[in-house]
C-alpha cells in the first residue's frame, strides 16, 4: 500500500534548504561534539522553521528504530511484548521493536526483532511497511519505521532475548484494542496499531464492533479503576 506524500508546509530558508522531520529546521554551522554507534550529537548554529536563526544549538541524531505488528489470521491474535521499564515498576506493553544503529536497513532489523522478541522466523516478502513517523522534537533526526506481517502460528511465541527482562505472547485482538484505547502502549506502537488497522481488517472483516467494544470496556477500567 502507497501513502501519499504530505507537503511540509515550510520554506527552505536562504540557501539553507535541508529539511529535517518536515520542521524545516536547518543546521548551518554546526560541529560533532559526541558519537556512538547509535547517536551523533552535534552544536552550534542553525535555523529554525519560523525562520529565527540561533547560534547555540543542539542537534541529536540517533539511529532509528523498528517496530513490527505480527498478526495471526487463524487465532485473531497480535504478538505484544510486556517490559518492566520505569523505575516506578510500571509495566510497559509494546509490539516487537528495537533500535537501529546508525545506517542500519529498517527491514533487516525488523526480521531480527521478530526472533529475538517473538521467536518467530519473517521473511522480507512477509513485511509490510506502515512507512515511518518521526515522534521526536525538532532538533532530533531519527525515524520510528513500522511494519506488518501475518503469521500461521502463534503458539510457540516467547522471547529468546532474556537480557530485557521480556514477556511475550499472542493476545486477543480485542484486548488489543483495550490497552490502546486506555493509553497503555507507548507512542510509536499506537501509530504502528492503527495504520495495521486496514490490514487487519483485511481478513477479519470490519474493525468498527472491536473498537466500539473496545472503547466502552476501556471506559469501564478508567472509570472503575
Amino acid at each position: 500500500m502507497t501513502r501519499k506524500q504530505l507537503t511540509v508546509p515550510f520554506k527552505a530558508v536562504g540557501p539553507f534548504e535541508r529539511h529535517q522531520n518536515g520542521a524545516g529546521l536547518v543546521e548551518k554551522g554546526t560541529r560533532e561534539v559526541f558519537r556512538n554507534p547509535r547517536m551523533v550529537v552535534r552544536h552550534g548554529s542553525a535555523v529554525l522553521s519560523s525562520g529565527v536563526e540561533v547560534d547555540d544549538f543542539t542537534s541529536f541524531e540517533r539511529g532509528s528504530a523498528v517496530t513490527v505488528i505480527l498478526y495471526c489470521r487463524r487465532t485473531e491474535r497480535v504478538v505484544l511484548t510486556r517490559k518492566i521499564k520505569t523505575a516506578a515498576g510500571h509495566a510497559f506493553y509494546q509490539f516487537p521493536a528495537g533500535g537501529l544503529t546508525l545506517g542500519q536497513d529498517p527491514v533487516t532489523q525488523a526480521i531480527a526483532e521478530c526472533w529475538e522478541e517473538a521467536n518467530l522466523r519473517v521473511t522480507r516478502e512477509q513485511l509490510v511497511s506502515l512507512d515511518s513517523i518521526g515522534i521526536r522534537p525538532e532538533n532530533a533526526r531519527d525515524e520510528e519505521h513500522l511494519f506488518f506481517a501475518e503469521v500461521d502460528d502463534l503458539t510457540n511465541v516467547h522471547a529468546n532475548d532474556q537480557k530485557e527482562g521480556l514477556v511475550t505472547e499472542g493476545v486477543p485482538l480485542l484486548q488489543i484494542f483495550i490497552l490502546a484505547m486506555t493509553q497503555h502502549f507507548e507512542a510509536t506502537s499506537a501509530a504502528a496499531l492503527w495504520r495495521a488497522m486496514p490490514h487487519i481488517a483485511k481478513s477479519t472483516g470490519s474493525l468498527a464492533a472491536y473498537v466500539r467494544l473496545a472503547a466502552t470496556m476501556g471506559a469501564d477500567r478508567v472509570l472503575n479503576h
